[in-house]
Formats: structure tokens, sequence, C-alpha cells
């Protein structure tokens, strides 16, 4: 059966998802309501037969299920197409990547049982749990926090304090770089009538132009900015996050608590996240290879050469995890660090229950040597 992948703008969209107001997703299969194990405790294994396996024998029968997106298949989601055309169909797996509007998004189609498993940001992931929504990631994406705040690598401006007196553009007026800003400039010690935001738009052309005008001395933007500023403008970026914000988090694979109790559902969300994994070091190791999968599933993001190299690159460096590690771990003290910044209020559940590292060693179990093959 052929693996199918939707959310994208190309013509292989794999299965139409009925999506209502950008919040229906395809329903996932999802295990028994009856008699369901507790989920174990962080750093525990589930107890018995339920321990979790990591092999990926082809199974006699697909399953069909639903990866949720906060924004539309794209270059950025390159790990996941690589691990659908090439690695989920032999894990038994069928999978499918609508898009829905944001991570708190995804987080509540997975607690309602719409879509099986998403990619969540760490702030909508702890949200959601502290919420009741019985959902926990099971492993991190990415490394160096998403959004950030930069300048032209020929600037003389050296670090945030720097910007007193300063405009920082931002994609929009209700872009989330907004209260990045907001959070880092306070954090220096300049209040909010001591800069500017204005709203330059998207990486391009015109975000250089207001570099070269002198229209704004700094910019805050995420990932996909940096390729297309290279690409499109000619300008190279350079950040000018403090030390502590390089390690953070990217997002999480969020599941929900009733999946990861029942052992086949469990094995299923294992298998997606060391897919993903596998996805991610194939794209580091052969990228042309893995650019040709890609630009097949997703033309429409492939006009551009230069474009998609230098996305595909960064992609690569971002999230393809460490191989000396343990892939997926969490680092609770960088999470804390971001809740602490993006949140604005106390935590009231344990970072455990919401990152949840019980099931790394499954995740983790052979994947170098499956990586290998």
């Amino acid at each position: 059966m052929r693996t199918s992948i939707s959310g994208s703008c190309s013509a292989r969209r794999g299965i139409a998802a009925a999506m209502v107001a950008a919040a229906l997703l395809v329903t996932a299969a999802c295990g028994d309501s009856g008699n369901e194990p507790a989920v174990a405790a962080d750093g525990e294994e589930p107890a018995g037969n339920d321990k979790p396996t990591s092999e990926t024998q082809p199974a006699a029968e697909m399953r069909d299920v639903t990866v949720a997106l906060p924004v539309p298949l794209g270059l950025f989601w390159s790990p996941y197409i690589i691990a659908a055309e090439k690695f989920y169909p032999e894990m038994g797996i069928n999978v499918d990547l609508p898009s829905v509007d944001g991570s708190a998004s995804v987080a509540q189609q997975i607690s309602t049982g719409n879509a099986f498993a998403g990619s969540v940001s760490v702030r909508e992931t702890y949200a959601a749990q502290a919420a009741g929504g019985e959902v926990m990631a099971i492993a991190a994406f990415g490394r160096g926090l998403i959004n950030r705040v930069s300048v032209p690598d020929n600037s003389p401006i050296k670090s945030l304090a720097d910007l007193k007196g300063k405009a920082i553009g931002v994609p929009s007026a209700s872009d989330g770089s907004v209260a990045l800003v907001k959070q880092l400039m306070e954090e220096a010690g300049i209040s909010e009538d001591e800069y500017e935001i204005p709203a330059v738009g998207a990486g391009g052309p015109a975000v250089a132009a207001a570099f070269d005008s002198g229209r704004i001395a700094a910019y805050a933007h995420g990932l996909s900015d940096i390729p297309a500023l290279k690409v499109n403008a000619g300008m190279t970026l350079r950040s000018l996050m403090p030390e502590k914000y390089q390690a953070l988090p990217a997002e999480g694979f969020v599941v929900s608590e009733k999946s990861m109790a029942d052992p086949k559902d469990r094995e299923v969300a294992i298998n997606l996240v060391r897919g993903y994994f596998l996805g991610a070091w194939f794209l580091q190791e052969h990228p042309e290879e893995a650019k040709e999968i890609v630009c097949g599933v997703i033309p429409s993001d492939c006009t551009d050469d230069e474009y998609v190299n230098a996305t595909l690159e960064l992609v690569s460096e971002k999230f393809a995890p460490d191989k000396d590690g343990k892939a997926g771990a969490f680092d609770y003290d960088n999470i804390k660090i971001l809740l602490d910044m993006t949140l604005g209020e106390e935590l009231t559940v344990p970072v455990e229950e919401a990152f949840n590292g019980t099931f790394l060693d499954a995740i983790n179990d052979g994947l170098l040597e499956q990586a290998g093959t």
C-alpha cells in the first residue's frame, strides 16, 4: 500500500483530509478504551508484556495514521516526507500529514482523537497537559530555538543591549516573534518605549530593503526566513540570542496518554518517531537522493534549487539527532527556561509529565543499526 501524504501544495497530496474550519482531521485508529495499562512513570519501562518493541518488520496490514502538523507540509517537514516514502511502509504505517492552524490546534486534535499524533511546540505541549488534555511529548524534535532575533552578518550590533533606541522588524504584528522580542528586550533591561517593532514581512527582499534603508536594525524571525533571505536577498543573518537559548528544544512529538497505554498504539507511536529520525539522518547523509524524494512529493516547493538546497541543509543541521547521544532526549532544564520565557505563568504540573522520557529507550533500541542499513 502506498504511503499517503496530505497537506502539501503538490498534486501528490495523498488521501484528502476532511477538514472543517481547519480543525477536523482524518480520524486515526485508536486503542480499545477498556482495561488499558497505566502509562509508566518517567524513567521506567512499561511492565510485563506491554514493553514497547522497536521491531519494524513488514506488517500483514497497513495501519492508517494521521500525524497533524501546525503548518502546511513543506521543506521543513522533510524528515516526515522521507520517512513516509522510505521507512514507514516497512513499519506497517500509512501516514497522512494534514495541517491545522498552529500547535495548539494540533494538541487539541490529538486530545480529541481526531489525530493520532503530531508535532507540537514546547509551550503548547505543556499548556495542553496542564489544561487536562491528557497528551504528552514522547520525543524532542530539533535543537535550537526556532524563533530568534538576528542582524545582518556585517552589522556592528553585537548584543541585544545594542538595540536600545532601534527598530526590530517582525513578519507581522500578530506574529509570535513579537512576544519573543518583548521578552528578550526586557531581559536586556530595555523598556518597551525604548525600541520599535515594525512589521516588515516575511524573510526576503522586503526585509533586506528594510535593513538597507535603516528602517530596522534587527529582525525577529523563524528558521524558514534564514534561507529565504540568503537566497532571495543575498543576506546572511547572525543571531543575537543569548547563550542560554542556544540549546532550547524546537518541538515535540505528541501523542495521547491513551495511545501510549495501549501496546499496539504505543508501538505505532514509537515507530513514527523512529522513522522521523531515520528520515532526518537520511537527509543528512544522502542529500541528493533525499532532495529527489522530497521534491517528488512537494514539487511546488522546489522551484528554486538554491533555496531548496539551503533549506534542506538547515533542516539537516537542526533536526538530525546527534548520533553520539540519545535521539529525542528531553533537556528538562532548557524546557523550563523556554516555558518561563513563553508561558508567562507558574508551572502547575511537572514538566516530566508533559515531556515523558519513558519511551526513549524503546525509540533508540537498534536505531543506529537500522540507520546504517
